[in-house]
């Protein structure tokens, strides 16, 4: 248990300006990081939206690119040596 007067001795170093002993916190980084995006997020309303949205509408667009461009599926019939890679006309002994 502390003391009376390191009770009174720390008091004064921390109402100073700038305090002369550093804050502690009693979360990790990582719940740090979740917490302020929480508070950033409800400081900005408007922005966050945006920010979400313009996020949503770059996953759409880039997904749509993909999905032109493998429209032909897995196999391609259309090439020269068919489904099963070999000439299907040939006499095969």
């Amino acid at each position: 248990m502390a003391s009376r007067t390191s009770i009174l001795e720390t008091i004064g170093k921390v109402a100073k300006s700038p305090p002369q002993i550093k804050a502690k916190s009693t979360i990790s980084n990582f719940e740090k990081f979740f917490f302020e995006l929480r508070g950033a997020i409800s400081g900005h309303p408007f922005l966050s939206i945006g920010v979400i949205a313009g996020i949503a509408l770059g996953v759409m667009v880039y997904g749509r690119g993909r999905m032109r461009r493998n429209k032909g599926g897995f196999f391609r019939l259309d090439e020269k040596d068919g489904l099963l890679g070999g000439n299907t006309n040939g006499k095969v002994d």
